[in-house]
């Protein structure tokens, strides 16, 4: 009636219901259930569709009356968490692998325009998506809207990752560490494009060189989560630069029990280590072992024996 409808629905609602309620009157409503009321509904084989219709919204608004009363205030669906399937494992770069990639972005003129990415990942947390402002350009910002150099402060060691660039509600101000702003002053020598442009191709073909068939999804970003643990030794200040919440970083990457000596290492990969691991036998033999891989898998897709 508060609702402004007429005396007639009224009576016809209060009928429907009391008939469905006969004999359940000592019943608690967590009891119905759904099938309960469909048995009931399907009962009436001498209602109209149009009938049955309007007495199923009749049942269904009811939740939202009673909501509204106050007679319910809580709905204990609300407070269970969803069940999803089961997310797989969490895997991070190992330091070699990390070491590889990086030196296979220097090793050539060409890859060298992705450093800045890479090391926007593995060293400033920050998430594919955010680096290539994947939101902004599906939400058609100007260019001028988009993630670039003008985000970074490499005087100060500060990047800002802003509304319109970041995962909802992971807008931040990211605290670069000394590894990151080298790498990126690199880059910017480099005149690295930010956003970057044909990053995937790019980024394969280091891959290519040096035979990395498992690109992990977001692996950058999870390795350097991982690893800031033991520079910050907070999970409170890891998750201010990451924007992860307490309860993914501990389920996700704590879990890993990577030890400290081993994330302290992955903070001593600077471009001066790299160029040096350049001139080394082992890079040698890692780029020779990737092209008899690649040889291989080719004359394998041939057929020829």
């Amino acid at each position: 009636l508060a609702a402004g409808t007429g005396e007639r629905y009224v009576d016809e609602v209060e009928t429907l219901f009391l008939k469905f309620g006969e004999g359940r009157l000592q019943q608690a409503v967590h009891e119905i259930l759904p099938a309960d009321l469909e048995k009931w509904l399907d009962s009436h084989t001498d209602w109209s569709l149009s009938t049955r219709r309007t007495n199923q919204l009749r049942f269904s608004s009811l939740w939202a009356v009673a909501v509204a009363k106050g007679w319910c205030v809580l709905n204990i669906v609300d407070r269970l968490n969803p069940v999803h399937v089961p997310a797989p494992p969490v895997k991070v770069y190992t330091n070699d692998t990390t070491l590889h990639i990086m030196a296979a972005a220097m090793s050539n003129e060409t890859t060298q325009q992705v450093i800045a990415p890479l090391a926007l990942g593995f060293f400033g947390c920050m998430r594919p998506e955010e680096i290539d402002s994947s939101k902004a350009l599906k939400a058609g910002l100007p260019a001028e809207k988009l993630f670039g150099w003008h985000d970074i402060d490499l005087k100060h060691r500060l990047c800002t990752v802003r509304p319109e660039i970041a995962k909802t509600g992971d807008q931040r101000t990211i605290r670069l560490q000394p590894v990151c702003v080298e790498w990126l002053k690199l880059a910017k020598e480099l005149k690295n494009p930010l956003p970057p442009v044909n990053e995937r191709r790019l980024v394969d073909q280091c891959c290519a060189l040096i035979d990395l068939e498992e690109w992990l999804r977001d692996g950058l970003r999870k390795s350097c989560c991982t690893h800031l643990r033991a520079v910050y030794k907070n999970d409170y200040d890891v998750i201010r630069d990451c924007g992860n919440s307490i309860r993914v970083l501990l389920t996700h990457y704590a879990d890993l029990q990577v030890p400290e000596s081993v994330s302290l290492e992955h903070w001593q990969i600077s471009p001066e280590k790299v160029n040096a691991y350049l001139k080394t036998n082992k890079w040698k033999k890692v780029v020779e072992g990737a092209a008899k891989a690649a040889a291989a898998k080719a004359t394998a897709s041939s057929g020829v024996q």
